[in-house]
């Protein structure tokens, strides 16, 4: 009997990328699934350079604002 999962709020993304549409991504996706990525990009881009999918996943989604944190009392940060 196997002991059961530990689960933590760990979040993994992860990137699959060939280089061709007859190329498949099936053994990065399996390596992806074994380090327990929850999401996986995959892309298929024939360039060194452009790599629109992994550049939007990088990028960041938008500056924070610290206005709308919290203190561990619930009240606003100061």
């Amino acid at each position: 009997m196997q002991p059961a999962p530990v689960y933590t709020n760990t979040v993994r993304i992860g990137y699959a990328r060939v280089s061709g549409r007859s190329q498949d991504h099936q053994m990065q996706l399996d390596a992806l699934a074994t380090a327990n990525c929850r999401e996986v990009i995959v892309e298929t881009a024939s360039t060194r350079g452009a790599r629109p999918r992994l550049t939007a996943t990088l990028a960041p989604s938008g500056p924070a604002t610290p206005s709308s944190s919290t203190s561990p009392t619930g009240s606003p940060a100061p």
